[in-house]
């Protein structure tokens, strides 16, 4: 008797510990940890905010270059275009693939996220990470949308510490297309980004 007690105790700790788990269809199956790439962009503005950095946007239209002072509200409002989609978002995150690459030459890591679905404007991530792993090199993002008729593509580059760079390629139903590269500094230790 008491082996029957056991097998049928060991029969229903095991049935109610697969109800919750990965046999269940209702239970989430997310567990890829991708970069916060948020969280990390969010991070580097605070620092920005907290240090006294003389901060400028160089704004390149064509052959005009404009540089000028900028608030660092005006640095948080650019700093969207880096973490808005967030790629971590539950609706769209499933839509991504991580690969991540050892370069033995550099000794540096690459992970890179990208997707098949042109419907979302986020098309690729690549972080590039030193060796250990965890430092963050350089940041870059491409996208992809429309504005009423016209088609736009942005390559982002993000320097942690010193600044980051949009270029906007803006295709337009009549005329040529326009180039469009704005750049935010503020702690420049090269003179580009």
């Amino acid at each position: 008797m008491r082996i029957v007690l056991s097998i049928y105790s060991v029969l229903i700790f095991f049935g109610c510990k697969n109800s919750t788990g990965k046999n269940n269809p209702n239970a989430s199956t997310d567990s890829a940890k991708y970069f916060q790439l948020s969280d990390y962009i969010k991070s580097q503005i605070s620092e920005v905010n907290k240090t006294p950095y003389y901060i400028y946007k160089i704004i390149k239209e064509e052959n005009n270059r404009d540089s000028s002072p900028i608030s660092s509200l005006e640095v948080i409002q650019l700093s969207k275009n880096f973490t808005e989609p967030d790629l971590n978002d539950p609706t769209i995150k499933k839509f991504y693939t991580e690969n991540v690459f050892f370069d033995e030459t550099t000794k540096n890591y690459s992970v890179s996220y990208s997707t098949l679905n042109k419907e979302l404007v986020l098309q690729n991530v690549d972080v590039l990470l030193k060796e250990d792993g965890k430092t963050v090199k350089r940041i870059f993002l491409r996208k992809l949308y429309t504005v009423a008729d016209s088609s736009i593509i942005e390559q982002l580059n993000w320097k942690p510490d010193e600044g980051f760079q949009i270029n906007r390629l803006i295709q337009l139903p009549v005329k040529k297309e326009v180039t469009l590269q704005t750049t935010v500094v503020w702690n420049e230790k090269e003179k580009r980004i």
